[in-house]
């Protein structure tokens, strides 16, 4: 009896070290695209992204595509299609920060209070076969609360983009852009939120 009891212990130590090993690669993989759509995000306030440069391809298109076109038309376009691409980046971010919460939370979900009295994970073994098994509860797939942090993330980062563009000469730092921004995040979120809805996944 004293030995079942042993292997039991040396089973559950061994399951908790290749789940912890598990749930930081899954862990990694969940932030790295938040990483990288940060940085494209950071890259295209530079210089790069400036007016100057997006009006150089939107106003030849726009001229081949209609010739009378005047100016002030082409300058209308170019404000819509550059505030557009604003609420799309923060909107990707924001769905990107969820998505890696999620996943990250999933991966390391509340533990079931031991039999103990003590906090972690309680482990139940069968009689029978041995078998051991991790209990934990479940997290709820939707959250308002996860929505309104990936928001706030998403306004937070907006803030220190438009920070960046105040020392690049050809940008320039707007409150009106973060209120933009921070739109896009929470047209992100209830895009989300409408897709799980009707796939009746919450």
């Amino acid at each position: 009896m004293e030995m079942e009891t042993e292997d039991i212990q040396t089973q559950s130590i061994d399951t908790t070290k290749c789940a912890d090993e598990r749930c930081r690669c899954s862990a990694f993989r969940a932030w790295l695209p938040v990483v990288l759509w940060m940085t494209v995000i950071f890259v295209a306030s530079t210089d790069l992204m400036s007016s100057a440069h997006t009006s150089r391809i939107i106003g030849p298109v726009l001229r081949w595509l209609i010739p009378g076109i005047s100016d002030n038309a082409i300058g209308n376009v170019q404000f819509i299609v550059r505030k557009g691409g604003h609420m799309t980046e923060y909107a990707i971010l924001a769905g990107l920060f969820w998505r890696a919460r999620r996943k990250t939370r999933d991966q390391f979900p509340s533990p079931r209070p031991s039999p103990e009295g003590r906090g972690g994970m309680a482990f139940s073994s069968s009689a029978n076969s041995g078998e051991l098994s991790i209990q934990t509860q479940r997290r709820p797939l939707w959250s308002a609360k996860e929505a309104w942090i990936a928001i706030g993330f998403a306004c937070f980062y907006a803030m220190t983009d438009e920070f960046h563009q105040y020392f690049v000469a050809s940008r320039d730092a707007s409150v009106r852009d973060v209120m933009i921004d921070t739109a896009g995040a929470m047209l992100g979120m209830g895009l989300i939120r409408r897709f799980g809805q009707l796939k009746k996944w919450w």
